[in-house]
């Protein structure tokens, strides 16, 4: 990202009349430290004569008026900021160089905000608190030493690095905090916990989702799944394996590690009368751009199932094989060509001078939907949540048994050349 583009950015971060708290760690062995007071920020919110449909109030009608019984409303955010990394030097007569690891936070902050204004404009007041929990090394300290604050959200929405998810949502049931982590997280982790939310949909939940489009989509296809015989690439190879073993009783299903695929024998048998899918689960760029090109030699038509890191490659074009189709899924990709997201887009560029990132929808539409939920009921749980965000193009969420709600949305992909478009 340009280095103009983040300054503006950081400028309206800085300019938000919020109170920021930073409960920086130094090593979880250390004895606790008192609570650091807020720093209190001015901010310059979206116009509100503009709504985030890009039009002004003139030109768009007025919306339907919505029962309110809940006018005020606080979400707080616990999120990775890295202030004091972005702040080490005098930037007064120069441009700073912003940490990529804020742009996440940023982002999500930003998207967050245009919610607000939103809200504002139907009569809802929305408070968004800001924690900065980039340096903490406990996310059980966090929640205790803020508890007082955080009791009153209406929401808490976290994000904490993969390891302290557990934690943090533990910590969260025993306290009675009201929880969502913004990604990571799995399933297990919210089970009996029914005042969770796992924002975004967990690895191997987007892995059996795949697994049960291919069950439907290609029931008559000979399977193959590719195995380096690495921890990370059998589990996911398994997940695949179990699933379409369960829903296609009787298919040919095979897996095939590292050492059959150096040879071309494995596919000798393979009958090109039947439709034939290969599964890749690696995200290694190299080491697919090598099995994609040897199998294309072959001649024999295969589709391509592969991961959601496949759409970040960049010396492979997956599009453009002669016997391959190649499909992918993801549960970050957006519509370019949607009228709703190039709005969004063109307001968000607007007023913070950099493009929206993936974290900037995901934090609008959530905060957006949830606090409109909220203020006609009073309540996000327990069987609201999934009735909500049913027209969502980034969110469809189901409830654990005796437990929380996570998100099972995900895209199916296909390449059209170098666009990826939903596949058929």
């Amino acid at each position: 990202m340009r280095k103009g583009a983040m300054i503006h950015v950081l400028f309206y971060f800085i300019a938000a009349t919020l109170a920021v708290y930073s409960a920086a760690d130094t090593a979880p062995q250390s004895p606790p430290v008192a609570e650091l007071m807020p720093v209190q920020v001015p901010v310059q919110l979206p116009d509100p004569e503009e709504s985030i449909t890009g039009v002004t109030e003139e030109e768009n009608p007025e919306p339907p008026a919505e029962i309110i019984r809940k006018a005020d409303i606080e979400f707080s955010l616990l999120l990775p900021f890295y202030f004091d990394d972005n702040f080490k030097e005098d930037t007064s007569e120069g441009e700073a160089e912003i940490d990529t690891r804020s742009v996440y936070a940023l982002q999500f902050y930003e998207g967050a905000l245009l919610a607000k204004d939103s809200l504002s404009k139907m009569g809802i007041n929305l408070s968004l608190p800001v924690y900065d929990v980039a340096y903490d090394t406990l996310a059980r300290k966090v929640l205790l030493l803020n508890y007082h604050r955080l009791k009153n959200s209406d929401l808490v929405i976290a994000g904490f690095s993969p390891f302290q998810c557990e934690e943090a949502l533990s910590e969260a049931e025993r306290l009675g905090i009201k929880f969502a982590l913004t990604q990571y997280g799995n399933s297990a982790q919210i089970y009996q916990r029914p005042k969770t939310i796992l924002m975004s949909s967990p690895p191997f939940m987007q892995c059996r989702l795949m697994s049960h489009y291919l069950a439907n989509r290609f029931p008559q296809s000979d399977y193959f799944i590719f195995s380096r015989m690495e921890r990370r690439e059998n589990e996911l190879a398994d997940i695949f394996r179990n699933v379409l073993d369960s829903l296609l009783p009787g298919a040919k299903i095979r897996v095939a590690d590292d050492e059959e695929f150096r040879y071309p024998e494995i596919f000798s048998r393979v009958d090109t009368l039947r439709p034939n899918h290969l599964v890749i689960p690696s995200s290694d760029e190299s080491y697919v751009s090598s099995i994609l090109n040897r199998i294309d030699t072959l001649n024999i038509p295969f589709h391509i199932t592969g991961l959601p890191t496949w759409e970040n490659f960049e010396t492979i074009r997956l599009g453009k094989f002669r016997n391959l189709r190649v499909i992918i899924f993801s549960s970050t990709w957006l519509n370019d060509h949607s009228e709703k997201n190039k709005n969004f887009r063109k307001i968000f560029i607007e007023k913070y001078k950099t493009d929206a990132q993936f974290p900037a929808y995901h934090a609008f539409n959530f905060c957006l939907t949830a606090a409109r939920v909220i203020a006609a009921d009073e309540k996000l749980f327990p069987d609201i949540l999934p009735e909500a965000f049913i027209d969502s193009d980034v969110f469809r969420f189901i409830q654990m048994d005796n437990g929380g709600f996570e998100n099972i949305h995900i895209e199916v992909l296909q390449y059209n050349g170098f666009e990826l478009t939903k596949a058929e």
